[in-house]
């Protein structure tokens, strides 16, 4: 099983809070012998903050000199 680090004492945003919960259904019922599978996103990206977490990125990528084509066609 896997070790989680969530620590209930603390304060979470809902999503981090209802992720939780729902990820201790999904092992619960592993252990009852359902085939499960949890996929983790590697990126949030939500309102609030961008000066902390995954919003950070964007702060990241504006400061730096990449330029981006217009025309997603040149990507290829």
């Amino acid at each position: 099983m896997k070790v989680l680090d969530f620590n209930p004492k603390l304060e979470h945003s809902a999503y981090a809070l209802s992720k939780h919960l729902s990820e201790m259904e999904v092992w619960r019922a592993s252990a009852e012998g359902l085939n499960v599978v949890i996929i983790n996103p590697g990126m949030i990206i939500r309102s609030g903050n961008w000066n902390q977490s995954s919003g950070e990125i964007f702060l990241l990528l504006k400061k730096t000199d990449l330029l981006f084509p217009e025309d997603p066609v040149m990507l290829m």
